[in-house]
């Protein structure tokens, strides 16, 4: 009896831990585990390739100073010093008209790897959230 419950429980532990497969639900990236998370797929991001992200932030546009082009982010902000504070999040990619910058969107995108092993979302979807004074732009 004891080996049956061992062995279900370690069956049940395995399922839970493995990576979503692209077939399965969104990943979504909740305020708790914000930078937790964000971490997490950078470190391993082999093993979240192709897999649908979603997550709220405020939209951003950085243009590289030397070439003219624009690069897009949905970040929060977080702990730091001396200049360097933490922005998580992911450059993402639209193939639709972007939102003016600095609004709360809620976006979800497939993850992949590009250029030299940069990680960025390719979005599905893309909502401007109106304001309402609750977002939590930090992150602890």
């Amino acid at each position: 009896m004891m080996k049956k419950a061992l062995n279900t429980a370690l069956c049940l532990l395995f399922v839970a831990a493995a990576p979503l497969s692209a077939a399965e639900k969104v990943l979504e990236i909740k305020e708790r585990v914000f930078v937790s998370l964000i971490n997490e797929i950078y470190i391993n991001a082999e093993d979240y390739v192709g897999k649908k992200i979603r997550l709220q932030g405020v939209f951003e546009k950085f243009t590289d100073e030397e070439t003219g082009e624009n690069f897009y982010s949905v970040t929060r902000r977080g702990p730091g010093c001396c200049g360097s504070d933490l922005n998580p999040g992911f450059e993402v990619v639209w193939d639709k008209k972007y939102p003016q910058q600095n609004v709360w969107v809620d976006v979800t995108g497939v993850l992949e790897i590009y250029d030299k092993g940069y990680v960025r979302l390719r979005l599905t979807e893309l909502t401007v959230l109106p304001e309402d004074g609750k977002r939590k732009l930090y992150v602890q």
